[in-house]
């Protein structure tokens, strides 16, 4: 086992993990023995091509081996929800265009109101900037590899013009700025936090952002009416779900006694002072960078790159709610609801039980 195993090493072998099924092997009796033999190993060349594969188990029949099926491409549901992107404060031009469309009027005297239209106003006025500035970045870089590779490969046959030159030296500057890019933009995918950017390379990233898209993947739902495949079927399932138990009131059969337990009251007088500037900002200044504090998209990066253009409307936000102002409150008190798997092995069925 240990040559066989360090053979995978020196291979750089990946297993594909087997999403229904804990076992692949039982020796039919009436108190089985059930053992896992049958595993599925690709290269991470392999895995790159494939991101979203999906390997599940079918019935046995007259085998005592579970056959594992493996389908290469799956439908998954794009989201359109705008993401914003790290890279993006360090690029020309970001700036001036987070300052232009924060500035811009809006006829609204709510704080809150007023940072949710400037936050939504600004995200789609990114979403622009990126489609016309920036573009596809994997596209570009794609092509600037292809047209590196002709200008190297004709190299070998004759001298290359002044043009040419110039144009290889242009492509491989631009080149190097792109594959920067791409870097930044799978480590944030990827949720590799702990890792720097220059600590690690792409394809490492691209594999652990393909382990995620696939361990978070809801294959199915089961319910008493049957099984939930389709992405709209999916969605009705969880929305009917949470529908019914989310806003229910149940009444408290107990309630905690503080002074039996010898509970100590402590001056909270502290809590009643008013926001400052400088308690907002260094709370800011220690979120994650690569992490969204909420729904919107912007993460922690976005608010400590541009805190000298929101931070009055931030500011004003505060202090409403400090004021206790429930004035357009709902429109920061909004949040996704997702399924997260706790089980290893539940992460492409979830079992909506209604009696839970």
């Amino acid at each position: 086992m240990a040559a066989f195993r360090a053979a995978i090493n020196q291979l750089r072998l990946k297993e594909i993990k087997l999403n229904g099924r804990r076992f692949t092997w039982s020796n039919q009796q009436d108190n089985p023995t059930l053992t896992r033999i049958d595993r599925l190993l690709c290269t991470p060349e392999w895995d790159l091509l494939f991101p979203a594969c999906f390997l599940h188990s079918l019935p046995s029949l007259m085998s005592d081996h579970t056959p594992l099926l493996l389908q290469g491409e799956l439908s998954h549901h794009r989201t359109t929800s705008f993401r914003f992107e790290n890279y993006w404060t360090k690029m020309e031009g970001f700036h001036d265009l987070v300052h232009n469309s924060w500035n811009r009027t809006v006829a609204s005297a709510i704080p809150m109101k007023r940072l949710h239209i400037k936050m939504a106003r600004l995200a789609k006025a990114l979403k622009r900037w990126k489609k016309d500035k920036i573009g596809d970045t994997r596209i570009q870089l794609a092509i600037v590899k292809e047209v590196l590779l002709q200008l190297e490969a004709a190299q070998e046959h004759r001298l290359l013009t002044a043009m040419e030159l110039h144009l290889c030296r242009r492509l491989k500057s631009r080149g190097i700025g792109l594959a920067a890019i791409e870097k930044s933009r799978i480590r944030q995918r990827s949720r590799l936090t702990y890792i720097r950017c220059g600590d690690a390379n792409t394809k490492f990233f691209h594999s652990r952002a393909n382990a995620r898209r696939r361990k978070n993947y809801i294959h199915c739902l089961h319910t008493e009416g049957g099984i939930a495949m389709a992405q709209q079927d999916k969605e009705k399932v969880i929305q009917d779900y949470f529908t019914n138990h989310i806003g229910s009131v149940v009444p408290r059969a107990a309630t905690i006694n503080w002074q039996s337990l010898g509970y100590i009251q402590h001056d909270l007088s502290e809590l009643e002072v008013p926001f400052s500037q400088e308690e907002i900002k260094n709370t800011i200044y220690s979120m994650p960078s690569d992490k969204a504090p909420g729904p919107d998209g912007f993460t922690g990066a976005f608010f400590k790159a541009c805190w000298e253009t929101i931070k009055e409307d931030v500011m004003a936000a505060m202090i409403s709610l400090f004021n206790l102002n429930a004035q357009g409150f709902e429109w920061l008190n909004s949040a996704s609801i997702v399924l997260l798997p706790k089980k290893p092995m539940r992460q492409e069925s979830l079992i909506l039980d209604p009696s839970a």
